[in-house]
């Protein structure tokens, strides 16, 4: 099945980033604010498991009667092929920055529980490794993750199609933690591996049910401190915030963005409002 090199990146991204939210859904009206005819805002996540593609009625209406896409990140062959450079680590090798013990751990869960050997990624940044860990506890029965499905429907329907971020901006989000941090991060996802499991699960569950409060709940388990939330989340809302916001004062955009960047006093439902946007869910 064709996979995105985006996938292991937003896959983690989207377990790591949350805190509160106040409405249970996954689409969301924007008006207001000299905005003629409304756009929307819509929480994905970025994996292939089929019961993510178990749309509210009011999703593909919604998305079809919009002008403009906006998601993330555009995955072009360009962006691709920068982020593959820039997820590899120039000096050091993955074991150079784990224990014998824990390195041996890392290569029996990747053979037994992904079925790969390790030393296809023995340059990746742990990070990486982290997000291709997490990767594997979910379905892949859609030829795409949730989003690219979006951005392959936008292309064929010709809409305007603007990304939200570039690898760069992504990317200075990771390499704000140390290569010594993100190993530690991997340790403890091991360490953690049967709880990780189920709250994959619940993970699913949550975002199904559009349960915006226990998927912020869950996801919490996961933050690696107040540097990185604000790297992660906080500096990337404001950014889509800014950038998004002209696009819906040009045409009806449908916005398509991890679920857990919408919840939050810091999340892009509160910064729209705070900027005079009226924001409502759609049931």
């Amino acid at each position: 099945m064709k996979k995105s090199v985006y996938t292991p990146l937003l896959i983690l991204i989207s377990l790591l980033a949350a805190h509160k939210s106040q409405a249970q859904s996954l689409l969301y009206e924007i008006t207001g604010k000299n905005v003629k005819k409304a756009s929307y805002l819509y929480g994905t996540m970025h994996i292939a498991d089929k019961r993510v593609y178990n749309f509210g009625e009011n999703v593909m209406p919604t998305f079809e009667k919009c002008k403009g896409f906006a998601m993330e990140l555009i995955p072009d062959a360009g962006a691709s092929f920068k982020l593959m450079g820039m997820m590899l680590m120039k000096d050091k090798k993955l074991k150079d920055l784990f224990s014998e013990e824990d390195y041996a751990s890392l290569e029996a869960y990747f053979q037994d529980s992904l079925g790969q050997k390790l030393a296809l990624y023995s340059n990746f940044k742990p990070f990486f490794v982290m997000a291709i860990m997490a990767q594997g506890k979910y379905g892949s029965e859609m030829e795409d993750a949730l989003d690219l499905f979006f951005y392959q429907k936008a292309k064929e329907a010709e809409k305007n199609v603007t990304g939200l971020e570039t690898v760069e901006e992504q990317m200075s989000a990771v390499d704000a933690m140390s290569l010594e941090e993100q190993a530690d991060a991997v340790v403890k996802m091991l360490q953690g591996d049967d709880q990780e499991t189920d709250d994959g699960e619940k993970l699913i569950e949550f975002y199904s049910a559009g349960l915006l409060d226990s998927l912020a709940a869950l996801s919490s388990r996961m933050e690696m401190g107040p540097e990185f939330e604000q790297e992660f989340l906080i500096k990337r809302n404001y950014r889509m915030v800014e950038r998004l916001t002209p696009l819906i004062k040009k045409e009806p955009t449908f916005i398509a963005v991890g679920a857990l960047h919408l919840p939050g006093e810091k999340g892009l439902i509160a910064l729209l409002r705070e900027q005079g946007y009226t924001v409502e869910p759609v049931q």
